[in-house]
């Protein structure tokens, strides 16, 4: 189905919780063997597969970036790769901007969400940061909108699209 959408597939909240397997070793050769399983198919398919390090509210591995680059270095597949997402980073990093750049120039997607979970300019996250950040690591793929918090999904793509553009041509303005 992804290849028919050409669609990605993202392993984040997939990886399972603490209690699905205390032994954090097995639970680790677990995940690294489905993804393997998966890969396989995907490589023939032409579909890609990112690893999303998820924070450790929400799942029990890779929780950071470092955690997820190395589940991707073990699986060895062309299909997987890194996917990063600033609610993770905020929670899960030191320094997500260092992160970010870091690891941009080899990420498959990125996520982008304000720190509240809601609508673009109610948190805390510095979105000209985030997006500088992206452009100095070379990273030139889409950026999926997430907005938690909304009143309607319409509302949620006008107002994210709207800020983005505000954001950008801030980012132009200080470069030009």
């Amino acid at each position: 189905m992804a290849a028919k959408l050409e669609a990605l597939l993202v392993v984040g909240l997939l990886q399972g919780l603490r209690s699905d397997e205390p032994d954090p070793a097995i639970a680790n050769d677990r995940i690294a063997e489905a993804v393997s399983r998966v890969a396989a198919v995907a490589e023939d398919r032409g579909v890609s597969i990112v690893v999303e390090p998820v924070n450790h509210l929400q799942v029990g591995f890779t929780h950071t970036a470092a955690e997820a680059t190395d589940l991707v270095a073990r699986i060895g597949s062309p299909a997987v790769g890194l996917m990063l997402d600033t609610i993770h980073l905020n929670i899960e990093e030191h320094a997500m901007l260092d992160v970010i750049r870091e690891h941009g120039e080899r990420l498959g997607h990125f996520h982008l969400a304000d720190t509240n979970g809601g609508l673009y300019g109610t948190g805390n996250l510095d979105f000209v940061a985030v997006l500088g950040a992206l452009d100095a690591a070379g990273y030139d793929r889409y950026v999926s909108v997430k907005v938690y918090r909304t009143p309607s999904w319409e509302v949620a793509a006008r107002s994210a699209l709207a800020y983005v553009r505000e954001v950008r041509a801030a980012i132009a303005a200080t470069t030009a």
